[in-house]
């Protein structure tokens, strides 16, 4: 009977330490909803999670050269009648005009204070190739905001690829799900009886 009386306070006694032992512990914070998430300012939230409002850089579904408008991916030709005359008013080189629009579809400023100033650059032959022939430096864009860019760029006679870099370096943060969406590009082929730089690459 004694035997019976001290498992039963034994076991009462593991039973009230169980107890007071869940609730002393901490509740685990529920994830946030993902919609909560996207707004957040830029900083630790209540769940210990760190989150921010970040940019999403991207272009418009176009890029014209020399005149014609191109689909990201298309091709275009370039004859004499698109080559932009030079200051003596000849056609001598190879050099066209580019417009494109920079747009930040993200929730976050990119540039400062959130971020650095970030530079576009437009290369040939791929970005493996760092033949650069364009950049457009010390840029900002606000966020769910749109910016005209234009520019001009001596293009090789060989015909290729060319390449638009959105925040070539990285200096803006650029939402996780959109790093792949900064690299653009169409082919081209020039007809023209423009000439190379006599120094090629253009060194920035």
């Amino acid at each position: 009977m004694h035997k019976y009386f001290l498992i039963v306070a034994i076991c009462a006694a593991m039973g009230a330490t169980q107890v007071a032992s869940s609730a002393l512990a901490t509740p685990t914070a529920a994830p946030l909803p993902a919609a909560v998430l996207k707004t957040v300012p830029c900083k630790e939230l209540a769940n210990g999670a760190p989150h921010c409002k970040l940019p999403d850089l991207t272009a418009g579904p176009t890029i014209t050269v020399g005149g014609h408008v191109v689909t990201w991916g298309g091709h275009v030709t370039l004859t004499d009648a698109d080559v932009m005359p030079s200051l003596d008013g000849t056609k001598k080189f190879c050099y066209f005009t580019i417009s494109y629009v920079l747009k930040n579809v993200g929730l976050g400023n990119a540039g400062p204070p959130a971020t650095s100033t970030f530079k576009n650059e437009i290369m040939m032959d791929g970005v493996e190739s760092n033949l650069v022939v364009g950049r457009q430096s010390l840029l900002s864009l606000a966020a769910s905001t749109s910016l005209p860019i234009h520019t001009s760029i001596w293009m090789p006679t060989s015909g290729g690829e060319l390449d638009l870099v959105i925040d070539a370096g990285g200096n803006a943060v650029v939402a996780s799900d959109a790093i792949n969406r900064n690299v653009f590009f169409i082919t081209y082929m020039i007809t023209s009886n423009c000439e190379d730089l006599a120094s090629w690459p253009v060194v920035f």
